[in-house]
């Protein structure tokens, strides 16, 4: 196994330098956060995405043979960041760090991460002028992944669309739903963050004679600040764009949003799975359908469709999401088993107290906006068919 103490190598051609020094500082000054964060995953630096490595910044001045030292640097790297360009598919010595990267454990793709810088790469049918050989060859693997792209998009500036690319990196380094970072550095950069409880909580930590004020203040802010982190990206990028969409259409219809009631039901893929299934036992199609928000990348949410019984005896279609960002929600609780003090607390009543103050965070900031009434909060596929049998 390579030594995680180096975080990451990043393989560049020259005429990407800018774009690689940007991402050299802002990986390095990156503070992640170490509670939503597997242990297997976390860099060897307790606090920041660091060391990264990258030759204009880190080669020493020796006698030593240039290709043998990045060779012993990439032996030592967990990832290997690539920007891609036309540029980089045509160096030599891209092609062979990529080559060194993966050695002869194929496995070692999985942590090769394809950063888009250039505009001219067809993600959809790429051809050997867009990749590197080494990647190019073994595209099967790389296709499906959704590759993080630092290239500002219609309307979009380039600062915009680098901190975008950024939180995508960083997001499959450290295992984390892109969203919960995005939103997550929304509200920092909008400076939206309780700093009297922060403070509060960094002192009552240090402090050995304040312990039953440090329990308090960190329930405080695990119920309260940390669902309403994910809240505020999860309204202004996605919910809220979708419902002033739907004002357009005759029906008018709603959003349920279907929140997860056991530990279990955290698990993304299989939450939909089972509304799903029990949904269209009852009766109802449900299909996934693209939806107008101001996501970078876009966004999915399920959409109902009746075939008889029909809503209310209308022909409507109703909007059910599964709100993705909540999946965060487990990380928090594993960390916290982690604490001997709540070792034996139960994950289905920390889950529902989280879903509570999100629930809650949510309408509050749909209600200035007049929204609160589109959206309806689930929490199980018999709830929500209740719901479509007229039982609002």
């Amino acid at each position: 196994m390579p030594d995680p103490s180096l975080y990451c190598f990043i393989s560049y051609s020259r005429r990407d330098t800018d774009v690689a020094r940007w991402l050299e500082n802002q990986l390095e000054s990156y503070k992640y956060p170490v509670a939503l964060v597997r242990p297997g995953l976390r860099p060897s630096d307790p606090a920041r995405l660091r060391p990264v490595f990258l030759d204009t910044s880190d080669l020493p001045v020796s006698s030593g043979k240039f290709w043998d030292y990045i060779c012993a640097k990439i032996d030592l790297s967990r990832y290997l960041l690539v920007l891609c360009s036309r540029a980089a598919a045509a160096s030599e010595n891209v092609d062979r760090e990529i080559a060194r990267f993966i050695g002869q454990n194929e496995g070692r793709l999985d942590n090769i991460i394809l950063a888009i810088v250039d505009p001219q790469i067809h993600l959809s049918s790429p051809t050997p002028a867009d990749f590197p050989p080494q990647i190019f060859r073994r595209w099967d693997h790389f296709a499906s992944r959704n590759h993080p792209l630092i290239l500002p998009a219609a309307g979009e500036s380039t600062a915009a669309a680098r901190r975008r690319g950024l939180m995508q990196i960083i997001s499959f380094m450290l295992g984390i739903e892109w969203t919960v970072l995005y939103n997550r550095d929304l509200i920092a950069r909008r400076k939206v963050i309780f700093t009297a409880l922060s403070v509060s909580l960094a002192w009552a930590w240090w402090s050995t004679t304040k312990a039953l004020q440090r329990e308090r203040e960190l329930t405080t802010f695990e119920r309260k600040v940390f669902p309403y982190s994910l809240v505020v990206g999860y309204v202004d990028n996605f919910l809220s764009p979708l419902i002033t969409s739907l004002e357009t259409e005759p029906a008018k219809p709603f959003v349920i949003i279907a929140m997860p009631d056991f530990y279990e039901e955290l698990d993304h893929n299989k939450r939909v799975a089972n509304y799903r299934d029990q949904i269209g036992k009852a009766g109802y199609q449900v299909e996934l359908k693209k939806v107008k928000t101001t996501l970078p990348r876009g966004a999915q949410t399920g959409i109902i469709v009746p075939t008889p019984p029909y809503y209310k005896d209308k022909q409507m279609e109703v909007y059910i999401d599964f709100a993705s960002t909540v999946a965060a929600f487990r990380h928090v609780i594993e960390y916290k088993k982690s604490n001997t003090a709540y070792a034996r607390s139960s994950e289905n009543v920390m889950l529902r107290e989280y879903a509570a103050e999100f629930e809650e965070s949510v309408k509050q900031q749909l209600r200035p906006r007049g929204q609160q009434d589109r959206i309806i909060f689930v929490r199980s596929p018999t709830a929500a068919l209740r719901i479509l049998a007229g039982e609002k």
